[in-house]
């Protein structure tokens, strides 16, 4: 008898389907989507939230592939402590770095005053360092904006307390010498006058902000100071007939006006004829300006 085949054998061509059943399978499955067939769950799960699984194709992963890989061409590398200089240009250059200095477009901020002192020459030093630092046009623009408006603030912090200053000097000056239109007042600025012009430190004063570039004075006691070495200085004028012992005399001063003692006084001491003249309320500009 001849033995018939084994009905309970493997299928010809397919020796494992009966020892890989259930869910160990590792075999492609057939039909549906293309995704069907990745044997790695996690596989399956990314395709299925990047939404490839709506594709018919695997091509749509090859091409978010290849343009993954044209992004990563393109990415900024950042160089290491350690790189060399060329590195870091290649660096600046791709984030907006300009190729000369005078690329850089500077432009005022907003709420800059009229009166700024705007230096061009500064201008053009910050435009090389922002270079030397590898800044783009952007980054450059912000700090000279902060620079500017910091340097603006300072200016005016300065002048107002310049300002006050000077008011206290003249509060504690017209509290001893008595009021500006009196005799006390105007001998005392005579006096200080005197003393500026002939000890030669007024630029002295003004480096040290006791007095102003228009001849302010900031600190009372710099004023007694002077009047007191002035007062000296009249005495001995006055000693050898100069011009100090006008002091209490105004030749300038309505009513009591001496031409001869106005000239005599204005080329032997310019600061006090000044003086005199404010003392009797006019304006030396005008005063001076006439008697030329």
């Amino acid at each position: 008898m001849v033995d018939q085949p084994n009905v309970g054998s493997a299928p010809a061509g397919n020796p494992q389907a009966g020892a890989a059943g259930g869910s160990g399978d590792s075999s492609v499955v057939s039909g549906g989507s293309w995704i069907t067939g990745l044997q790695d769950a996690g596989n399956r799960d990314l395709a299925a939230k990047k939404g490839w699984d709506k594709a018919s194709s695997p091509d749509v992963v090859v091409a978010s592939y290849r343009e993954l890989e044209g992004r990563l061409g393109k990415s900024i590398v950042i160089p290491d402590a350690n790189a060399p200089k060329e590195d870091y240009d290649k660096l600046y250059t791709a984030l907006g770095k300009p190729k000369t200095p005078g690329d850089y477009t500077l432009k005022l901020p907003q709420g800059v005053q009229e009166n700024f002192p705007y230096d061009d020459a500064f201008a053009t030093e910050y435009k090389t360092w922002s270079h030397e630092a590898g800044l783009s046009p952007h980054q450059a623009q912000s700090l000279h904006d902060k620079f500017v408006l910091r340097t603006q603030k300072q200016m005016n912090d300065a002048w107002t307390d310049q300002q006050r200053k000077i008011g206290s000097a003249h509060q504690e000056i017209v509290a001893k010498w008595g009021p500006v239109e009196g005799a006390g007042y105007t001998e005392g600025v005579s006096h200080a006058a005197a003393a500026l012009n002939g000890l030669g430190l007024r630029d002295t004063f003004k480096g040290a902000g006791l007095l102003t570039q228009d001849g302010k004075i900031t600190d009372a006691k710099l004023a007694f100071a002077l009047a007191t070495v002035g007062a000296g200085l009249f005495r001995e004028d006055a000693s050898r007939g100069a011009p100090g012992h006008l002091t209490a005399n105004n030749p300038w001063k309505d009513g009591q006006e001496n031409l001869t003692e106005q000239g005599r006084i204005l080329k032997q001491n310019p600061d006090l004829a000044k003086s005199l003249i404010l003392a009797a309320g006019k304006d030396p500009n005008k005063v001076l300006y006439k008697g030329r």
